[in-house]
């Protein structure tokens, strides 16, 4: 394309129309051409981009044109051209002779951009609901709204005109507002919250560009619930059984229905429900559905068939439903009078380590009736891996050797009734038995410090400049034992006496003058030795580096032990 430029034209304008896949630094857009009359350098032309505003100057790094040719070019920047944030670009090009005065003309190129398929489909998804989640009711009929969809794309044409589909569409489908780039959700199929309480869709928008773009947008769609279920138990008769002179309050079975429903809907209350005898000596936890009596009851009064009473399980719902169970509480003739314990708590103690058998202690109770509701049997209260007990006698004795460092005490609760059959209800006494577990001698201290690393000991550092009392290091140890077997004496052997051991706390200290000294290792061994009879004892390995580039530290409250730290 060539553009003439006559000098009684002021200036007219050209339109270069840009279609790119990929946009080539110098591509060739058109040649303008001036034509000037005069002779020499009054007619020799020079062509250039003209503008100093803004807009001007980006669009002379887009463009360039060759100040002798006229060639308009794409610049070095043009791989930068958007349409969709720039579609026209206004240039102008002046046209200048080299005489003098300098003569001048203009013209202006317009170049349009033209849209290539560069832009996916945004998708937006808006909901009724103010968590912005998608939520429609297990009631719902088919066609009910859930979500509005808006598509939109930059582009123009077949490029920007988007159709869209819904995956999966069993039950949801989507349906297009009038051609207007907006769907709506909704309903398909009748929904069941307790068959399925989410769907997972995908909404998927193309472009009908060449090749098309697409956009997926994932959508969680929420069933909410319904009270369309009434609870119901899970047995339709319970019964139970509860002895006389039971205490009030005592739970005398739990009651329980279900509800498929959620919230509200499946939230149960129980209430009981008959006659006058059944409501004034039983009561229903509302929320747990634990029977418990609230009167003291009595085997010979009790109607011989037991209470008959009714519970309600009702849901909160609106409407509330309710489900009806028939409860039976029989109330059994038992031995009116326990045993009892002449200790209401027992403490024993045993060493550790003992073979499995030793006797731990013995505990006695006792029963004034007789016959068969006298004697006295001896149980455990809760199973229990190192005692047990003689039902006869009430020893108890160890199933296994103990460990005080494991467990330095234990706390077991003892039972004696009238009967030794575990299956069978039987009242019974019970006492606190505390048993403390002795310790012996069976652990040698560990010493901590000094401490070994893979490659061997690790040594102290220590100043020339200490004096004789100063702190050098602290051995420290621990043993697992107590008491006496626990109590440790430290002791420091080698060839010298430059450092000495408090036995008591294992405080190192100078013990000569090392002042002297620029560079020397003095090893010593430690020797820890608890209490215990017989005592068991640790040693180690103790490495103290004496250097005169050691600063010296701050005193310590350990420093100078026989002039009281002054």
């Amino acid at each position: 394309m060539y553009v003439r430029l006559c000098n009684d034209k002021a200036s007219y304008s050209i339109i270069a129309k840009l279609q790119m896949c990929v946009v080539i630094s110098g591509t060739h857009l058109l040649t303008l051409r001036a034509v000037d009359g005069d002779l020499g350098d009054n007619g020799h032309v020079m062509y250039a981009l003209q503008g100093i505003e803004p807009d001007d100057v980006i669009s002379r790094r887009l463009f360039s044109v060759n100040a002798t040719s006229g060639e308009l070019r794409l610049g070095d920047t043009a791989a930068s051209l958007d349409r969709e944030a720039v579609s026209t670009y206004r240039l102008t090009v002046v046209a200048h002779d080299l005489g003098v005065p300098r003569m001048t003309s203009s013209t202006v190129v317009n170049v349009d951009v033209l849209d290539i398929n560069d832009n996916e489909p945004q998708i937006a998804v808006s909901t009724v609901t103010s968590d912005s989640q998608c939520h429609v009711t297990e009631s719902a009929d088919i066609g009910t709204f859930v979500a509005l969809v808006s598509v939109s794309d930059a582009d123009l044409g077949d490029n920007g005109n988007t159709r869209c589909e819904l995956v999966p569409d069993l039950h949801f489908e989507l349906v297009e507002l009038q051609r207007s780039a907006k769907f709506k959700i909704v309903t398909r199929a009748l929904l069941d919250r307790e068959t399925r309480d989410e769907y997972h869709l995908n909404v998927t928008c193309s472009d009908r560009g060449q090749p098309p773009r697409s956009a997926v947008s994932d959508v969680i769609v929420f069933v909410d619930d319904i009270n369309d279920h009434a609870p119901y138990f899970r047995v339709g008769e319970y019964h139970f059984v509860v002895t006389e002179n039971n205490a009030i309050g005592q739970s005398i079975g739990h009651v329980t229905a279900e509800d498929r429903d959620v919230g509200d809907n499946a939230h149960l209350d129980y209430v009981i429900t008959g006659d006058l005898s059944s409501t004034v000596n039983f009561r229903v936890d509302v929320e747990t559905g634990v029977v418990r009596a609230v009167a003291v009851l009595d085997y010979e009064a009790a109607p011989r068939g037991g209470f008959r009473f009714q519970v309600d399980a009702r849901d909160n719902g609106s409407p509330s439903l309710t489900a009806t169970t028939n409860v039976t509480v029989v109330v059994a003739d038992v031995n009116d009078v326990i045993p009892r314990f002449v200790d209401r708590s027992y403490t024993f103690v045993t060493s550790e380590n003992q073979p499995k058998g030793s006797v731990v202690g013995r505990v006695r109770a006792t029963d004034p009736e007789v016959g068969e509701f006298g004697v006295v049997y001896y149980s455990l209260d809760a199973a229990s891996e190192e005692f047990q007990i003689d039902d006869v006698t009430g020893t108890i004795t160890t199933r296994r050797p103990l460990d005080r460092e494991l467990f330095p005490v234990y706390r077991i609760v003892v039972q004696a009734s009238n009967s030794n059959n575990d299956s069978s209800t039987r009242p019974s006494g019970t006492a606190d038995v505390t048993v403390y577990v002795g310790d012996v001698n069976d652990h040698a201290p560990e010493i901590e410090l000094p401490a070994l690393s893979e490659s061997g000991q690790f040594p102290v550092y220590v100043s020339s400049g200490l004096s004789r009392g100063r702190r050098a290091t602290r051995i420290i140890a621990h043993d697992a034992d107590a008491g006496v077997n626990a109590t440790l004496t430290f002791y420091l052997r080698g060839d010298d006496a430059a450092f000495v051991v408090d036995e008591s706390t294992g405080v190192v200290y100078v013990d000569s003058d090392l002042s002297g000294i620029t560079q020397e290792t003095f090893v010593y061994r430690v020797l820890v030795i608890d209490k215990g009879v017989p005592p068991l004892s640790s040693s180690a390995s103790l490495t103290i580096i004496v250097n005169s580039s050691i600063p010296v530290p701050p005193l310590s409250s350990d420093d100078y032990p026989d002039s009281g730290n002054t």
